[in-house]
């Protein structure tokens, strides 16, 4: 009973520190979920983003490792911008995921989600990049 004792404990702390999917911050309600609208298009708005998270993310010297990776669906008119953590050889953390959604020709709809708090100051720099208020980037 004792050694089912420490194997459930012991399993219970693995899964409770399990990288995060994109699909399971989607599903998450949190406070760590963000939304917004700008008047432009779509297009403009993930390549501006995904430029951008490639310019903060993986040109800032830092001892962190990042992968940013987009995905954009013409026909449907949304992207997708993943921003994770890699760490050892098979080891990846999403950090951010970003999701872009046209809501006309000349509208985008952009939602945030992250589960560290290493991620909040990221999610202002988004809306700032979006009104060219600013191209830089919180320290990584």
């Amino acid at each position: 009973m004792r050694q089912f004792l420490v194997i459930f404990v012991v399993l219970l702390v693995c899964i409770a520190c399990a990288p995060v999917s994109e699909m399971s911050l989607r599903q998450q309600k949190s406070e760590k979920q963000r939304s917004f609208n700008v008047e432009q298009s779509y297009q403009e708005v993930f390549q501006s983003i995904l430029d951008k998270s490639r310019a903060c993310f993986l040109a800032t010297p830092s001892d962190v490792q990042f992968t940013v990776v987009g995905t954009r669906v013409n026909r449907s008119k949304t992207g997708e911008i993943v921003i994770a953590e890699v760490y050892g050889l098979n080891g990846r953390e999403v950090l951010m995921l970003i999701d872009v959604l046209a809501i006309n020709d000349n509208e985008t709809q952009i939602k945030t989600y992250h589960v560290s708090r290493n991620a909040e100051p990221y999610v202002s720099n988004i809306r700032n990049w979006l009104d060219d208020e600013n191209s830089g980037c919180t320290a990584t």
